[in-house]
């Protein structure tokens, strides 16, 4: 593995539905994440930030927010 990358396990025994829901959902998340199962961790490698995207992590963290306040505002309304 290159310096700066990092596996970071996301579940112990993850099991067949479940695992490969999760995978898929990691994968079109748009994070530019690769998740990988050994059959006894979910694992996905983190590349070191650079700046342009740390910058990126940051825009979608701000879209997501403003996407959970529009819902929380709608559910609120009716």
């Amino acid at each position: 593995m290159p310096a700066g990358q990092q596996w970071v396990p996301l579940a112990s025994t993850p099991t067949g539905a479940w695992a490969s829901a999760s995978m898929k959902a990691i994968r079109s998340a748009g994070l530019g994440l690769n998740p990988a199962n050994d059959g006894k961790v979910l694992r996905c490698v983190f590349p070191e930030l650079t700046e342009d995207r740390r910058k990126e992590y940051i825009k979608l963290a701000k879209t997501k927010a403003e996407d959970g306040r529009a819902a929380v505002r709608n559910v609120r309304r009716h």
